[in-house]
């Protein structure tokens, strides 16, 4: 639906604030998003909403989370052991204080957090953590797979030469369709971690 300056618009069930209940919203203005719109509340449009009420909405916001799941910490944790940025996994569900019982992600420190401190992460975010880096981190002596048609004419296996940095991807070298040995960077979404450096026999 397209919104303009000057509608009134009825705001949608469970959508509002926790301390009140919104009826209406006087549109200002649209914004670059699709159905999104800035605005203005009439005083007359409020309603006090109960302390059920408020509870309720709290805790549809609060993330969901299970025994096994992986998050980032974002708030305070407990004990304070564990930092914000930290990838952590659920080890227990929440105890009489509403904490959840957390472990550092290849670490194996723990401590406790509310879920609203905690954000979901993903089952890849959470693979590159327990190596101790971020996502397509990528580090000298990484072997890799690769699939670049457009450098090395094939797709084999390489080695990284240099770390990914933000100015450059990855740089691996490889075996071309040639059979000459060259080195290429390479962006991340043609790259497959195989073997991390820090786990290589013949490094050692």
């Amino acid at each position: 639906m397209e919104y303009r300056e000057g509608n009134i618009v009825q705001i949608a069930e469970g959508a509002s604030r926790f301390d009140f209940k919104v009826d209406f919203i006087n549109v200002t203005g649209v914004s670059k998003f699709p159905g999104q719109v800035y605005g203005y509340i009439d005083a007359n449009d409020l309603t006090r909403a109960t302390d059920a009420e408020v509870a309720e909405a709290k805790a549809n916001l609060a993330p969901k989370f299970s025994v096994g799941d992986y998050a980032k910490v974002v708030g305070d944790t407990h004990y304070s052991d564990i930092v914000g940025g930290a990838i952590v996994k659920i080890t227990d569900l929440a105890d009489e204080d509403g904490d959840l019982r957390i472990e550092l992600v290849g670490d194996g420190d723990y401590d406790y957090a509310k879920p609203s401190s905690l954000e979901k992460v993903s089952a890849e975010e959470a693979k590159w953590a327990k190596i101790g880096r971020k996502v397509g981190e990528y580090r000298k002596g990484d072997i890799v797979a690769y699939d670049d048609p457009a450098w090395f004419g094939n797709k084999g296996i390489g080695t990284v030469i240099k770390d990914t940095d933000q100015c450059c991807d990855p740089l691996v070298e490889a075996v071309t369709s040639a059979g000459v040995l060259m080195p290429y960077c390479l962006r991340e979404s043609k790259l497959t971690l195989i073997t991390p450096v820090e786990v290589r026999f013949d490094r050692s």
